[in-house]
């Protein structure tokens, strides 16, 4: 069998090169004690296989980033009066980092405050003083008609009692013996036709009278109940536009003094004095450093070895920091086909300076309570891997399938059970079935 185990090998040259030397010599060597005691069998060492997590670690380039971070614009392009802070300077929430100039703006928030105060006693007029005198007018209005068809009433009942009392004058000068023809009938029947004509006239101009006066009474009701509501509603838009307009002037009034939102520190600054400000391009960056993040790509083998609260290491130059994975992504960039993972670091060190690269190791293969070898116990054989067990007093071959591996353990998929002696020290004579013994 050819063992292609590189101790196994060197040794072998070793003892020929021994040997060789020893019959140049022409002297006949003693028997050394420890190739005496092998014929009792070799000394070795054994372990059972281990039951333990095993995990595969790849390093990455990650780059350093903080957990927030906040773009400011200027809000309007003005230009620049003062800067207060520099690039690596701490800000705390609410500090007053630039001013722009507010000439114009203040012109602005004058005629916002004169078209406010216009629109104010505009609807004081319309509420008020106007609103007054127009009810007084149609209350007057309405008291006109109602004297009006009370007086054509009055009439009307009048010119109706004298019909009333003619036509009475008529039927009884008729029951009285009185034929129609005579001077006399002729003239009471003439006056009562004279009296319902003017009864007839005197009612429809009481009608027409009451019309007006319900029509009078209609129009104030209207203006001083519902046509109120109407007008305060009207006054309200008119007021509340000039409102609208005079805090946008404020708005764009305070927008020329620019806070941070955050405590951080100021990454960069694009403002000159002086000069106008872009409000296109960010004017300050500030980054809350009290948490830092890495983010980095990996491949789709191994980001499904991947989920949050992963620990990860990584490295910037001589220090080493611990993280824990956060997030990651479930869909590959376009820009490079990898999928982003994002860490938490356990330090706020200054040193991991925002966007620089660091060296992050994760887990990318995990088996968990995976039967276990050390790494030097196991051998190959044209690229099988095998391994010796202690089995009644000899060594025996045994093959194996292997999985999840590091520098140091090897995971065993089949071919042992726990229970197992596994021979985990090299000697150049092992073989399947050498004799063996447990070294003391």
């Amino acid at each position: 069998m050819n063992h292609t185990h590189l101790k196994q090998t060197a040794a072998l040259l070793l003892a020929a090169s021994l040997t060789l030397t020893a019959a140049g010599c022409g002297q006949q060597q003693a028997v050394p004690a420890a190739a005496q005691e092998e014929s009792a069998g070799i000394a070795v060492s054994v372990q059972t296989p281990q039951q333990s997590t095993l995990e595969t670690k790849t390093s990455f380039i990650g780059t350093v980033q903080p957990d927030e971070i906040v773009s400011i614009f200027a809000e309007l392009p003005a230009t620049v009066e003062e800067i207060y802070f520099q690039p690596g300077d701490q800000v705390k929430k609410g500090d007053l980092l630039f001013e722009l100039d507010d000439k114009d703006v203040m012109t602005s928030v004058k005629t916002a405050q004169a078209a406010y105060r216009s629109a104010a006693a505009q609807v004081d007029q319309m509420t008020g003083s106007s609103y007054k005198n127009t009810l007084q007018q149609l209350d007057t209005a309405y008291d006109n008609a109602y004297e009006n068809y009370k007086e054509a009433d009055d009439a009307a009942d009048d010119a109706e009692a004298a019909y009333k009392a003619a036509k009475e004058a008529y039927e009884s000068a008729l029951e009285g013996g009185l034929v129609p023809g005579g001077s006399s009938i002729d003239e009471l029947f003439g006056a009562m036709q004279r009296a319902q004509a003017s009864a007839s006239a005197a009612r429809a101009m009481a009608d027409q009278m009451e019309t007006l006066y319900q029509n009078a009474r209609k129009s104030y009701n209207i203006n001083a109940e519902q046509g109120y509501v109407e007008l305060t509603e009207v006054a309200a838009a008119t007021l509340n536009q000039a409102q609208v307009g005079l805090d946008a002037a404020m708005d764009q009034l305070e927008n020329c003094k620019v806070r941070s939102p955050i405590d951080g520190v100021v990454e960069s600054v694009s403002l000159s004095k002086l000069n106008m400000a872009s409000t296109t391009s960010p004017a300050f960056v500030i980054s809350n450093k009290n948490v830092l993040m890495v983010t980095f790509g990996v491949s789709s083998s191994a980001v499904f070895s991947m989920k949050p609260g992963d620990p990860v290491t990584v490295e910037k130059g001589q220090s080493t920091y611990n993280g824990t994975i956060t997030e990651v992504s479930t869909m590959a960039s376009a820009q490079n086909g990898l999928f982003t993972v994002k860490a938490v670091l356990e330090t706020s060190d200054a040193q991991l300076l925002t966007g620089v690269s660091v060296k992050v190791t994760a887990a990318t293969d995990k088996a968990e309570n995976a039967m276990v070898l050390p790494q030097n116990a196991v051998y190959y054989d044209d690229g099988k891997p095998y391994v010796y067990i202690l089995e009644e007093g000899a060594a025996r071959q045994v093959y194996i399938e292997t999985g999840v591996s590091n520098a140091e353990e090897v995971q065993v998929t089949s071919g042992l059970s726990l229970d197992d002696q596994v021979i985990t020290s090299w000697h150049p004579n092992l073989t399947d079935g050498t004799p063996v013994v447990i070294a003391q």
